[in-house]
């Protein structure tokens, strides 16, 4: 079974989170006519319930009411004014509500344990889920890799036809800093194609978190991660293999974005390409502020003509996109923009055959920082301003962190419980990773792992000695011993 984090309220208000499945729950405290409250609190107005699971295709709570920098107190305001009993908060940042709750159970509260969005001292659920999925073919529906089932006969999994290079592939409910995924394949009785798996790329969105490869097949097995992304992709190198998966299961943390309570704002672009480049029409001039449209005047970003052009711009930060608006040239060739593709991280964001513009906006409701405009006619393209709206991922602040010491570990009883990270570390990184996912304590141990928890030293502190191995992202540092942490503690 898959778990949902959410907290519960009961009352004559009710709210709740969509994330893993366990909910904490409130009974609400009556108010006397006119009572002022200028910044109520949950704890004031419902009482906490516990934690519950919940279910993808059967939602304890049936309404989501918000997924944007999330709080009790936000989630608690948003059902009391939609009239919902109770609410739960869930994956950090999701706010579900409802008139009954409960019907999959009560969990332990160390369930529920994803720090909220907009209040890091509560909690807002566990791990990350998926909205919906695609594959390349299919005998069974992807959504067999998500449905929370565990079970590993063939009319249970994920199963693509036997072809070339099969893959998988699933959007998560909320952007997220992902850290590891875990696959869970079929059951080896019942295969009866060579196994996809054997050698496979896994991604979240444009990174590579793994190149898996091996001649034997696994049944579950964990890769490390360490990016920002709302997209998974599990693809396979084999030529001829049906790609088998009972579930896709990942662990991370929504990000946050910045200025979500105000309107989208202009966000910024790093670096631009283009196919080709008609005299002084750099794409650098579609980035520039000025939607002059007289190329003559101001230059635009212009190709050549050629068979299908087009440009592409990379964001200076990862964005939740709303809308982008394109300025046509208007001195001439204005009909080369009358036919193009518009996507954001490969997915589209408008399919455009229509008439010549000046100027046009496009709604695109993506996650991502990979823009490209491509044209379906073999003419050149002309943009003299491409304007992008949304929200910045928020970036985490200046490492604070401070030095506990070098402390014992024991494999069969780790001193911290969670792996997070076994790729180029550093104490920065080991810090983020750890701040990001809501650990109070962090530990860096063999010169690459990073592991994270909210107890240490039951093992006891030894000689600084014992901790010498160097960092393998910055030798200056040093990242434990074989089985020595250097532990720090998250300020």
């Amino acid at each position: 079974t898959l778990w949902h984090q959410q907290l519960l309220t009961k009352g004559a208000a009710i709210f709740g989170f969509p994330s893993a499945a366990q909910q904490s729950v409130h009974q609400c405290q009556p108010l006397k006519l006119g009572q002022q409250l200028p910044l109520p609190s949950v704890s004031a107005l419902s009482e906490a319930l516990g934690c519950y699971k919940d279910n993808h295709k059967d939602r304890d709570l049936g309404q989501l009411t918000s997924s944007i920098l999330m709080s009790h107190e936000k989630c608690y305001s948003i059902c009391k004014r939609l009239g919902l009993k109770y609410f739960g908060v869930q994956g950090g940042a999701h706010c579900w509500g409802g008139s009954t709750y409960g019907k999959h159970g009560k969990v332990d509260e160390k369930k529920c344990s994803i720090p909220c969005e907009d209040n890091e001292k509560q909690r807002c659920g566990g791990r990350l889920y998926f909205g919906n999925c695609e594959q390349s073919s299919g005998r069974s529906s992807c959504v067999f890799a998500i449905d929370e089932s565990y079970n590993q006969e063939p009319t249970q999994c994920a199963v693509t036809s036997l072809e070339g290079k099969p893959w998988w592939m699933g959007v998560l409910e909320t952007p997220a800093y992902i850290t590891k995924i875990t696959l869970l394949n079929i059951d080896q009785l019942y295969r009866s194609h060579p196994d996809a798996l054997r050698a496979v790329t896994i991604m979240a969105g444009d990174d590579v978190c793994f190149r898996y490869e091996s001649d034997e097949s696994f049944v579950k097995r964990s890769f490390p991660c360490d990016t920002v992304a709302d997209q998974i992709v599990i693809r396979s190198r084999m030529d001829s293999a049906a790609l088998t998966l009972c579930d896709v299961t990942v662990y991370g943390a929504p990000i946050r974005f910045r200025g979500v309570v105000d309107d989208a704002g202009p966000l910024r672009v790093q670096w631009c390409q283009q196919s080709s480049v008609s005299g002084n029409g750099y794409c650098e001039n579609a980035f520039d502020g000025d939607a002059n449209s007289n190329h003559n005047a101001r230059p635009c970003a212009v190709t050549i003509d050629e068979a299908t052009p087009w440009m592409s711009a990379r964001l200076e930060i990862p964005s939740l996109v709303t809308e982008i608006k394109i300025f046509n040239r208007a001195d001439c060739c204005g009909d080369g923009l009358n036919q193009f593709l518009l996507t954001l991280d490969n997915r589209v964001c408008a399919d455009y055959e229509g008439a010549t513009f000046e100027s046009k906006s496009f709604p695109c409701k993506f996650f991502g920082d990979r823009l490209r405009i491509k044209s379906k006619k073999n003419r050149a393209i002309s943009v003299c301003e491409m304007q992008v709206l949304g929200y910045p991922m928020e970036l985490p602040r200046d490492a604070k962190f401070k030095a506990l010491g070098c402390y014992k570990d024991n494999h069969k009883d780790r001193d911290l419980g969670q792996l997070v990270s076994s790729i180029l570390m550093s104490h920065e990184k080991c810090y983020s990773i750890c701040k990001r996912l809501g650990l109070k304590y962090f530990g860096v141990q063999g010169g690459a792992h990073c592991w994270g928890g909210s107890t240490y030293g039951k093992h006891g502190k030894v000689d600084e000695k014992k901790c010498s191995i160097p960092c393998e992202d910055n030798e200056r540092q040093r990242c434990g011993g074989s089985i020595f942490n250097n532990i720090f503690e998250v300020l």
